[in-house]
């Protein structure tokens, strides 16, 4: 330490000349071994397949103007949904949330009514306005 005001120094490395000839042997399994050894520490930093993800990132996605669209078309046709109903056969999250948001959406801009019945149970009606 020079003055001791934090500079510090180390001694210098010897670095071999490159004049220098390699002396060690290795065998031919020894060189295989080492550059499978390279090989599968290169794997490893590489992102896993994209066939890894199926069953766990599901890529279909429904958007939301496809199931307002949907649900629209099924209220003109039948007049009276249960909610409950609407999400039957829907078998994906994405679907679901944009079921909802659909809902969500066609409620604000009064397309349709949600009701609820004397059990409990929700209704949704197209208004006179919607169709």
């Amino acid at each position: 330490m020079k003055n001791g005001k934090g500079i510090f120094i180390r001694e210098p490395s010897i670095v071999p000349s490159a004049n220098e000839v390699y002396q060690k042997n290795h065998t031919t399994e020894e060189l295989y071994l080492a550059f499978m050894n390279v090989l599968e520490k290169n794997n490893r930093k590489l992102p896993p397949p994209v066939k890894s993800f199926d069953g766990i990132v599901n890529t279909k996605q429904i958007s939301v103007s496809h199931k307002l669209l949907f649900i629209l078309r099924n209220l003109v046709r039948v007049k009276i949904v249960r909610f409950y109903d609407l999400f039957l056969n829907i078998k994906s999250r994405s679907e679901v949330v944009a079921t909802f948001l659909a809902v969500l959406e066609l409620t604000k801009s009064k397309k349709i009514n949600v009701d609820t019945e004397a059990g409990g149970e929700i209704i949704m009606k197209v208004t006179d306005d919607g169709e």
